[in-house]
């Protein structure tokens, strides 16, 4: 079971740098809890496994964040499909 944290404000550089420190320090002590998680922020993807303790930054295209917002705000909507017309 993995775990998914949407970050709603752009962080600033020194949070961006510090992130998969932070994350790595709070999910070691619940490293049962969750297999991986995801940090997701409007410029870049943070991918955590907590079984093996690998961090992986990824940064996003325009497309990429894009797309994860409408999957945000469908969820949010409680009408995420992806047969939507949105997707075409």
């Amino acid at each position: 079971m993995g775990l998914a944290i949407l970050l709603p404000e752009i962080p600033t550089s020194y949070a961006e740098n510090h992130l998969s420190e932070w994350i790595t320090e709070l999910l070691d002590e619940s490293a049962n809890l969750f297999d991986f998680v995801y940090v997701i922020s409007h410029r870049f993807c943070l991918y955590y496994d907590t079984q093996a303790k690998i961090t992986e930054k990824h940064s996003l295209t325009q497309d990429e964040s894009l797309s994860l917002a409408t999957i945000g705000r469908m969820t949010a909507e409680g009408e995420l499909t992806m047969t939507d017309t949105e997707w075409q």
